[in-house]
């Protein structure tokens, strides 16, 4: 048997390796091979374990990348030269081992020292070429050669090592002048030799040293400008991000050193998520904030001994945010990121996420009546939307009239990822690509009216709400005030997206197939099986979302005979509202 990777290919080894499909590769990729070349089949058989081994490792961080949503498109090209490197690297090291076994010098003693001084020459030659290093490409064959024969030539080894010569037999003896002549000349060469090899361990050294220095990453500042820059142009100034960089960047650096952002180890970001968990919630909001005042304020809240902010804002907008900054900066200096595998342990004390119930059939009254009893479109029909289609409220922001069509005998929304607002083009807030599929307007918004209505003209549904410089964040804002209006407490009741809870709740009561509640609702489908065939839901499945039968103990009369045009023309008041003395 070769072994489970090692096939040949006419003389020479090849290894082989077959690519897992739940590391994103298809039937169809083909696997790594990778040429050995004519080298002893024992060699061959530990080169091949050690590339399955290092292949099985780069793999694992690629399945697991994936799964926690992080995952680097890696592809099959820069696997195969990653571990072609490692082959060319090895092999040499691999190929010392098999000449241990030649290894019998006349003094048994010396054969220890023989293997141990030939194989850590190899390994040093192959740490050096695969770090690129200037020695092993111009004089790795040279060097591997005279490893080798460290392990296996006495004669070399006793000169290596600082042994003296083999004694000279038979005729080739001469005299005893001759032969201290010839020690002389032996140890002449023995101290150029041993020059040599000493000016060689001085340019390695060198040339590591250069190395080293080249390998120091950016500041942990100039990698937090340079990712910010990156979000700037590519999304543009109004993205929302950009502000949540720029100050997490600057509470890191008022807690933590700023150092080269391959420096920092699992303790500094432990360090750090002991500290900034003190910081109160929401404090940057207030007037006298002060950046600088960082210390002050988690020192303050450690002698009140509270914790401050939550779980979720500590791991996802702290904590998160840093080590993103952290990994861009490493990959834009191509060097490995230290944090890969860091564990960080959450302080005892933090406060976990609250569980905020769906709101329930009779909440959804009061909410619906407050809404209608607005007098606006947007808070009227905008919850009614929500629980009828289960999408999300940014999304539904920017719908527009002309995309409702006729599609299976129901009325489709089709959304759109980019929308014209006639002075320029903006982004829909859209979570996933799976947000962006089609989904069905229950039949009850024919029946009222609104559809006819909504497709009488253009542009968006809830025009109100594009007055506003951020049209997603004013529709949240207006959706919060209406809930609390409505008498839910948003300290247990979910607000708005809520209601894609309770739509999702009532398909189940009614016993829809999942595949079609997660289309409805924009969610990810639950296998590839499930993602063949149409790409959104068929004939039979549209209707049914249509035709649901909504539950009774929620009076859906107040929709009836709404003039739609006349609550699109009422625009909400803008400004503080004036206190009343």
């Amino acid at each position: 048997m070769h072994g489970r990777h090692l096939t040949r290919r006419g003389t020479a080894w090849v290894f082989q390796m077959r690519l897992p499909a739940d590391c994103g590769f298809s039937l169809r990729t083909p696997p790594i091979r990778i040429t050995l070349g004519r080298i002893p089949k024992r060699c061959a058989q530990r080169a091949a374990r050690v590339l399955a081994m290092g292949a099985s490792i780069q793999l694992e961080r690629m399945r697991r990348d994936m799964m926690t949503g992080q995952h680097n498109t890696n592809s099959r090209t820069e696997i195969v030269a990653r571990l072609r490197s490692d082959a060319m690297a090895l092999l040499p090291l691999l190929a010392g081992l098999d000449d241990v076994d030649r290894c019998s010098p006349s003094v048994p003693e010396l054969a220890p020292r023989m293997v141990v001084a030939g194989l850590d020459g190899l390994a040093d030659l192959a740490c050096d070429r695969a770090q690129g290093g200037i020695l092993a490409r111009n004089q790795g064959k040279a060097l591997e050669g005279y490893f080798r024969r460290v392990i296996t030539d006495e004669a070399t080894a006793r000169e290596h090592l600082g042994e003296p010569p083999l004694p000279m037999t038979g005729s080739a003896a001469g005299s005893s002048t001759d032969l201290l002549g010839m020690f002389a000349e032996m140890a002449a060469k023995q101290d150029a030799r041993a020059a040599e090899m000493a000016a060689r361990q001085e340019a390695m050294a060198a040339q590591l040293a250069a190395m080293s220095a080249k390998a120091r990453g950016p500041l942990f500042s100039q990698a937090a400008d340079a990712y910010y820059t990156t979000l700037l142009e590519a999304h543009g100034p109004t993205y929302d991000e950009l502000k949540y960089i720029l100050h997490r960047k600057a509470v890191f650096l008022a807690l933590c050193e700023d150092k080269p952002v391959n420096e920092y180890s699992q303790q500094d970001l432990q360090t750090f998520v002991n500290d900034v968990s003190f910081m109160p919630p929401n404090i940057s909001k207030t007037e006298d904030y002060d950046i600088q005042d960082v210390r002050r304020y988690i020192e303050q809240a450690k002698t009140a001994g509270v914790r401050g902010i939550a779980e979720s804002t500590l791991v996802n907008n702290y904590l998160g945010k840093v080590k993103t900054i952290i990994r861009s900066g490493c990959l834009s200096a191509k060097i490995p990121y230290p944090l890969e595998n860091a564990r960080i342990i959450i302080p005892k004390g933090v406060r976990k996420k609250r569980v905020r119930l769906a709101p329930d059939y009779e909440s959804l009254n009061h909410v619906f009546a407050e809404g209608v009893a607005s007098g606006m479109l947007t808070e009227a029909m905008l919850p009614l939307l929500g629980f009828l289609t289960g999408r999300r409220l940014g999304l539904l922001t920017f719908l527009r009239r002309e995309d409702i069509i006729r599609y299976h005998g129901c009325w489709h929304i089709v959304p759109r990822s980019v929308v014209w607002t006639g002075e320029k083009f903006d982004v829909v807030p859209f979570k996933t690509d799976e947000s962006l599929s089609g989904f069905v307007l229950h039949d009850i918004l024919d029946r009222i009216g609104f559809i006819e209505w909504a497709r009488s003209g253009t542009g968006f549904i809830f025009d109100s709400l594009h007055d506003a410089r951020d049209p997603a964040d004013n529709a949240s804002k207006r959706m919060s005030r209406l809930f609390r209006k409505a008498g839910l407490d948003p300290r247990l009741m979910a607000k708005f997206h809520g209601l894609r809870h309770a739509k999702i709740n009532r398909d189940r009561e009614l016993k829809i197939d999942p595949r079609t509640i997660r289309l409805q609702v924009g969610h990810e489908t639950a296998d590839v099986h499930e993602g063949y065939g149409q790409v959104g839901m068929n004939r039979t499945e549209a209707q049914e979302i249509a035709e649901a039968p909504l539950p009774s103990e929620i009076d859906l009369s107040i929709f009836n005979k709404l003039d739609f045009a006349a609550l699109a023309s009422i625009r909400p008041f803008r400004g503080r509202p004036r206190k009343h003395t």
